[in-house]
């Protein structure tokens, strides 16, 4: 709940600074200020409502975090992405802690190649720098039963 009213104040507090944009973190794009400025964003996340039986399966603690791969210009990551950040501030995830790094069409960057990402949206589950698992471009199910199937027997 604290993390849902944190995200809610970041959205109004950005608005209210007249969109001055804050300071990028290192590593990849503020997830809030992300959020703020694509309406798409705004109204899948908001209009999501996760499949309980599978949500409720999702338990990994905070030693996990996730590292983000996306692309303004993809369909899938405008569909994808509002569910997951819905999933995640459901969960209580600290957003601070899941770098969102934008690719363009070619998919190159520093952070991609180490990664060897070649679709996006990619959601790549961590811990302690080693990547768990990874869930790619499109779900076969939900987002939700995707991240469950992932994260089971992993605490």
């Amino acid at each position: 709940m604290k993390t849902k009213l944190f995200f809610l104040l970041s959205v109004i507090a950005f608005a209210s600074i007249g969109g001055k944009k804050p300071k990028t973190p290192k590593n990849g794009v503020d997830l809030n200020v992300f959020f703020s400025e694509h309406v798409w964003m705004q109204e899948g996340f908001f209009q999501y409502a996760p499949d309980p039986v599978f949500f409720d399966e999702i338990n990994i603690d905070e030693s996990y975090h996730w590292v983000i791969f996306a692309g303004t210009w993809c369909d899938d990551t405008k569909y994808l992405l509002p569910h997951f950040m819905k999933i995640a501030v459901d969960k209580g995830w600290d957003l601070a802690s899941m770098p969102l790094y934008l690719l363009g069409e070619d998919k190159k960057s520093k952070e991609a190649k180490k990664h060897k990402i070649t679709v996006v949206p990619t959601f790549i589950l961590m811990k302690k720098g080693k990547e768990i698992g990874r869930i790619e471009e499109q779900v076969s199910y939900s987002l939700e039963q995707e991240i469950a199937q992932l994260t089971k027997g992993l605490n």
